[in-house]
């Protein structure tokens, strides 16, 4: 049986962009705390591997490596937070479109409504005289419409 967040939509959506975020924030920490940046610890040890490691550091230049790499990770996390964002104004908007759908249905039900009983009053006939001797509203209109004209 599958879950709601397994099934694509919104939901998904952000599902994965957190996951994408998540990806990234622990990339950002295996580099920037968990790698040493300093000398390792295990050089403490043996004195003439810290001076191979410092080399090998140099020659790889790894302090302008990992700002790169942060600053890709930067540029990638706030992909990803630009996505999750979209795609939240995206759900927004479809709920702001049912409600005014919503709406107009509530007012042409109400218009409906409204209509049946002016029609019940006797206002509005077929056209022809009403059975108390007065004109519908539509062809009092109508006359006043030819008399201007």
């Amino acid at each position: 049986m599958t879950s709601s967040w397994d099934t694509p939509g919104p939901k998904h959506c952000t599902l994965r962009s957190c996951k994408k975020m998540g990806e990234i924030l622990r990339m950002r920490d295996i580099i920037n705390l968990r790698g040493n940046l300093e000398t390792p610890d295990a050089y403490w040890e043996q004195r003439e591997l810290e001076g191979l490691y410092i080399i090998i550091s140099r020659e790889f230049d790894l302090a302008k490596r990992i700002s790169t790499l942060n600053a890709k990770l930067d540029v990638a996390h706030e992909l990803v937070e630009v996505r999750r964002m979209q795609l939240a104004e995206d759900y927004k908007s479809r709920l702001v479109l049912w409600v005014i759908i919503l709406i107009c249905v509530t007012c042409l039900f109400k218009m409906d409504e409204t209509w049946k009983a002016y029609k019940s009053k006797g206002n509005v006939t077929d056209g022809k005289e009403a059975s108390h001797g007065k004109k519908p509203l539509f062809q009092k209109l109508m006359d006043r419409w030819n008399e201007q004209s």
